[in-house]
């Protein structure tokens, strides 16, 4: 892996756990399947775009409903 990708890699982590986070402070728990699914994602810019959802979301079935529309958009990290 090249060091722009593992910048990459690194941003998308850091992403997923903001995501989880804000979820947990703002719906007090997740659900296990909601964790892994946002560990799915694949690229920045869907984990970018879904923290940014989260922010707006009304609530977390509205958010479950947005992250399962974008892991069926492309294939999930292995």
């Amino acid at each position: 892996m090249g060091k722009l990708e593992g910048k990459m890699e690194g941003k998308m982590e850091l992403s997923q756990e903001f995501i989880l986070e804000f979820l947990t402070n703002r719906f007090e728990s997740i659900p296990e399947e909601v964790k892994s699914s946002v560990l799915q994602l694949k690229s920045v810019v869907q984990t970018e775009n879904l923290f940014r959802f989260a922010m707006k979301a009304a609530t977390l079935a509205e958010f479950e409903d947005r992250l399962k529309m974008e892991l069926s958009k492309t294939p999930v990290r292995n």
